[in-house]
């Protein structure tokens, strides 16, 4: 089962692009709200979900990858 979650967490890359941008852009927005919820909170926002320094938007499939 725990290899079926992870499949399963990990595949969008491999559907059609259509399909893996929007499966991103929905990623995205779940670390930018887990990080707008953090800052309210007084927290320390989480890499990745400081939605004032995500730049990755972008066109070019490569440019999110080398921020990880």
């Amino acid at each position: 089962l725990c290899m079926v979650m992870k499949v399963c967490d990990v595949s969008h890359p491999l559907r059609p692009l259509k399909v893996h941008l929007r499966w991103s852009r929905l990623l995205l927005d779940e670390f930018f709200l887990q990080g707008d919820a953090e800052k309210a909170a007084g927290l320390v926002v989480s890499p990745l979900c400081d939605r004032s320094t995500g730049r990755f938007y972008s066109r070019r499939p490569t440019r999110g990858l080398r921020c990880v």
